[in-house]
């Protein structure tokens, strides 16, 4: 399985949290919360579901590829994500004082959104999982419906 690693636009932020639209909502799979303990080296991780109809062996069976390729650097331990933090470029987030980065690795059918906060003591990482086609879907019809307000409000 081939990952692709993006640096997500600022647009994406959004989906490195739990997003409210409906149809966005519709597309995601669901999300994995994860903590590296107290010793910052074990990987204590909670599974979210969203939408069951997606989260199928298929998914199932790539999810999990993914996460293991990811623990040998990003999701290694604390230390490991701080590391792969300072050293690859991703979207900047600050959350009550605590710095981290956004990133985003596309496979064929699904798209996942990591929020990297490592900090003893809280969560580490959060993981939204997209079926890909779905969320395609989804923003280009959000896209649509701006497009048409703005042509909207040039008429009157």
């Amino acid at each position: 399985m081939e990952l692709k690693f993006c640096v997500p636009e600022e647009s994406e932020r959004r989906f490195l949290y739990t997003v409210d639209e409906q149809q966005i909502a519709d597309a995601c799979v669901g999300y994995l919360r994860m903590d590296f303990d107290s010793s910052g080296n074990g990987f204590h991780h909670t599974w979210f579901g969203q939408n069951d109809t997606l989260n199928d062996r298929r998914f199932i069976k790539e999810f999990d590829e993914v996460i293991d390729t990811l623990r040998h650097d990003l999701l290694s331990g604390r230390s490991g994500m701080e590391k792969y933090n300072h050293a690859h470029e991703g979207l900047e987030i600050v959350n009550w004082g605590i710095h981290g980065k956004g990133y985003r690795v596309e496979t064929e059918q699904n798209v996942y959104y990591l929020r990297c906060m490592p900090q003893r003591g809280d969560y580490d990482c959060y993981c939204y999982c997209y079926d890909r086609a779905m969320l395609e879907q989804a923003l280009a019809a959000e896209q649509e419906m701006e497009e048409s307000q703005d042509m909207g409000g040039l008429s009157q």
